[in-house]
């Protein structure tokens, strides 16, 4: 027998010589007391969803995006060779690379850099009006990176997530990025705890101990506990808080993760602040109920679905792309968000690796391989350029899989910008005369790799 035990129905026990209603029967020196979790007594559940801008004035700031949403703001691939980031827009065109100095993880420092894009090496990316919020936020966030303490911050923190992550799904072994860094997305989400039903009221006419009276249900907060560490299936890696000037932004300058550096001088600095994932610094939910009458008259549907996204408390996220977000209360069963796989699946398939080459001696300088060339697409024919003429293939040690282009960087005709020549690359395995048997002098170059392959 399990001591204490609870009969099944109250009835009356002799206690101290008294015959008094009681629930528990001692036995003993047992304890005649027992204690429970906390629990909501009443049917209630954690929300969670991904969320959008709402779309007209006086309502809630964020409303949870539907099924045909995408609600990545940007696609973050840390890459595990070079320890660097490349962070994507959600359609796969780059738009900034992080590189790091040479050392280990801990002597590096950052760089900012802005690459060429995926698809077109040059030329803005055409944004839909519905989907502008997602560049106020990526850019946001590129901003905080071009600062090298925050970059290097971040590029840390996802190599520890990553490593403490379970495998990515089978099917990405398929894509050549894998051979690189593994995919984070950077996305808004919010959660909020809801009842079914009007909240119980006290029934007790007696004070607690303090000698006030019971609080409502709805007057108390309750910790919310995003991402588990302990399990390799979660896939957060930080989120922050909006900003409290700007509900539609966050606060990249407040980061919290369950890897900070443990140094305060890299954590916490005027710029930017990493706060460790602690049980003392949770942000709390409070449980509500959306009353649909207002007396005796009914209230309108769109008032009270903007009541219901109004309790929402809304964090950005930087989360695995193959893992599901989990969240707990302590009162109620945990919740899993995961992001929609259509859009994850079509940013996979147009997302174009990046990296750096180099150092490499050149017979002939590549730059004067281009004027033999017309330009890039979208750019027309090079001025006296002679399309017919051939150009000796780029021989350059590379990944033995996939297809791969060589971009070189030059100026364009009034040097006002930076553009690229695209050249396809073979592979170096193909017997060429030594070193010694080449005509001097060599061009020694380190530029640009972009996968090809679909």
């Amino acid at each position: 027998m399990v001591f204490p035990h609870v009969s099944f129905q109250p009835s009356a026990h002799t206690v101290d010589g008294k015959v008094v209603p009681n629930v528990v029967e001692p036995t003993g020196d047992n304890c005649q007391f027992f204690q429970i979790p906390p629990s909501i007594n009443q049917p209630a559940r954690l929300f969670n969803s991904y969320l959008k801008p709402s779309a007209g004035t006086g309502q809630a700031a964020w409303v949870p995006s539907t099924e045909w949403d995408d609600p990545v703001c940007g696609y973050i691939m840390y890459n595990s060779v070079d320890l660097s980031m490349q962070v994507f827009d959600p359609v796969g065109e780059l738009y900034t690379e992080i590189l790091t100095t040479e050392g280990d993880l801990n002597s590096r420092t950052a760089q900012y850099n802005t690459p060429p894009k995926s698809q077109k090496l040059e030329g803005p990316t055409i944004v839909l009006k519905s989907a502008q919020w997602k560049v106020v936020i990526r850019n946001n966030f590129i901003e905080c990176l071009k600062n090298p303490q925050y970059a290097m911050r971040i590029i840390q923190m996802l190599a520890d997530a990553a490593s403490c992550s379970g495998p990515p799904a089978e099917s990405y072994s398929s894509i050549i990025n894998s051979a690189f860094g593994r995919p984070f997305a950077l996305a808004v989400a919010g959660w909020s705890i809801e009842l079914s039903h009007e909240e119980l009221e006290p029934q007790t006419t007696t004070k607690n101990v303090t000698g006030r009276t019971y609080s409502k249900l709805s007057d108390y907060e309750f910790p919310l506990h995003i991402g588990l560490k302990e399990h390799s299936n979660d896939g957060l890696a930080a989120y922050f808080p909006i900003s409290k000037e700007n509900k539609m932004e966050p606060d990249f300058r407040n980061i919290y993760t369950f890897w900070p550096s443990g140094n305060d001088q890299i954590d916490r600095n005027d710029s930017f602040n990493c706060h460790g994932i602690h049980m003392s610094s949770l942000p709390t939910l409070h449980a509500h109920h959306v009353e649909p009458f207002n007396g005796s008259n009914v209230r309108l549907e769109k008032d009270m679905i903007n009541e219901r996204f109004e309790h929402i408390l809304p964090f950005a996220l930087l989360v695995d792309l193959f893992h599901p977000v989990k969240a707990q209360t302590g009162v109620l069963p945990p919740s899993n968000l995961r992001l929609p796989d259509w859009p994850v699946q079509q940013a996979l398939r147009t997302i174009r690796l990046f990296y750096r080459v180099g150092q490499f001696l050149f017979r002939e300088d590549p730059l004067k391989m281009m004027i033999n060339q017309p330009e890039s697409e979208g750019d027309g024919d090079r001025e006296g350029s002679n399309p017919e003429l051939v150009v000796p293939p780029l021989y350059i040690p590379t990944v033995p899989h996939g297809q791969w282009e060589w971009l070189q960087p030059y100026l364009s005709s009034d040097d006002s910008e930076t553009k690229y020549w695209s050249q396809p690359v073979s592979k170096s395995d193909i017997p060429r005369p030594v070193l010694e048997d080449l005509r001097s002098p060599y061009t020694m170059v380190d530029r640009i790799m972009r996968s090809t392959e679909l």
